[in-house]
């Protein structure tokens, strides 16, 4: 999956994690799908900054054909655990 959000013409708080909250929920409600691997561009601090802050741990930063990417994981359990503490 790929996710590309143009600049938005009216700003909506906090936009993006919600959605990206809503994606991996959606993920995560499928059988058998108990992990999520991403790998955006390495110099996408912002984007790293954004899955961090959605608890997905950052990994080795790889060489792809088009680009140098960091991976990302992310667990059905980690993802749980989050959301359990921040319903608390």
């Amino acid at each position: 999956m790929h996710l590309l959000l143009a600049p938005a013409t009216r700003p909506i708080p906090h936009f993006t994690p919600r959605l990206g909250t809503s994606l991996i929920k959606y993920m995560f409600s499928l059988p058998g799908k108990d992990r999520i691997v991403v790998e955006p561009d390495s110099r996408n601090a912002k984007a790293l900054r954004r899955l961090e802050a959605t608890c997905f741990e950052l990994g080795p930063i790889i060489q792809l054909a088009e680009k140098e990417a960091q991976l990302g994981f992310l667990t059905r359990a980690g993802f749980d655990e989050i959301q359990e503490q921040q319903a608390r």
